[in-house]
């Protein structure tokens, strides 16, 4: 009895754990994996489902984005070649503001006013960090900043 008891212990624990894992290995690949190029195409797909791009304004916004995360990927490497985090943050909210700015003459105003209501989504693969309303995420903000 206490065998039979004991397998079937195993066996709920173990459907657990594969449960679990089914349900979180998917948020692990979430990050800002794969090349400038990989991401910036999932970006401008993002863009597209959410905007309804023309096809010159996803040509557009694609080059943007290749451009954008070829900057932030040089930025992470000096990082971690021993560079400033602060520094490099600063840099990383100039190029976001840049970038908001390159893709404000690309969409329509009505396009932009959604871009801006999905922020969350276009974070760049990070599920959307910073939060909405002030909650969850912000990752690493300093206190005292806002959100934008």
């Amino acid at each position: 009895m206490k065998k039979i008891v004991f397998v079937l212990a195993l066996a709920v624990l173990g459907t657990a754990a594969a449960s679990a894992h089914a349900f979180i290995a998917p948020l692990i690949q979430q990050g800002p994996a794969g090349t400038p190029q990989e991401r910036a195409e999932a970006l401008t797909k993002k863009m597209n489902e959410v905007l309804t791009l023309t096809a010159d304004q996803s040509t557009k916004i694609q080059e943007i984005n290749v451009k954008r995360f070829t900057e932030q990927q040089a930025m992470r490497e000096k990082m971690q070649a021993g560079g400033d985090r602060e520094a490099m943050m600063t840099q990383m909210r100039a190029l976001t503001t840049k970038y908001s700015a390159d893709y404000k003459t690309i969409l329509t105003p009505e396009q932009y006013t959604k871009y801006e209501a999905n922020l969350d989504q276009f974070r760049g693969g990070r599920g959307g960090q910073g939060g909405q309303g002030g909650q969850g995420g912000g990752g690493n903000r300093p206190q005292g900043q806002g959100q934008r």
